[in-house]
Order: C-alpha cells, then structure tokens, then sequence
C-alpha cells in the first residue's frame, strides 16, 4: 500500500523520470505562458546532451529531508524544490554518466 502524499508522508518517492533530447521541446511547439503557472521549471536546450536520453528530468515527492532520486554517480544540472507543499515536491534536471 502507498503512503498517502500528505504532511505524514516519510521518505521520497519517485513520481516520474523521463529523458530529454536536444530539441524534443520544439518538436512538440507547444507554447507556454510562464504568467498562466504559480511554478514553470524551465529546462534551456544548452543543458540537454546531445547523445539521446543522457540527460533526464525527475519529479519527487520527499518530506523535509528527502533528497531527489538520480541516477547514481549522476551529475545535477537543476533544481527546484516546492516547499509549499506536503509532502514537498522536488523537480531535477540531470546527467548520466559514460553509456
């Protein structure tokens, strides 16, 4: 049974990781209003590898001292952290190592 996502919520646990590939955000052209979110995470192509899904974006839930789930020996290239929320929210841009 999964922990319920509320302010009793212990540990972090992974919602989703995905690869990104170096140009994939216009290929889909869709637009985006920053105005239209409370929170918009922004991934600049210039941190996207080339070499296809060696680069990856993860989204977490954690409590106050959860850490993000990566890649082991991976190398961070941005973070966000919404702490308005309980559990927190924890959103991570980052590399993999050598294939």
């Amino acid at each position: 049974m999964e922990p319920k996502p509320d302010a009793n919520f212990v540990g972090t646990k992974n919602v989703v990781t995905f690869g990104v590939a170096t140009g994939e955000a216009l290929a889909i052209n869709a637009s985006c209003d920053p105005q239209q979110f409370a929170n918009v995470f922004e991934v600049p192509d210039s941190l996207v590898r080339a070499d296809k899904y060696r680069t990856l974006l993860s989204i977490d839930i954690a409590d106050k001292a959860g850490s993000p789930i990566v890649t082991p020996g991976a190398k961070i290239l941005q973070k966000a952290e919404l702490d308005s929320y309980l559990p927190r929210v924890l959103v991570t841009l980052f590399e993999t190592g050598a294939l």
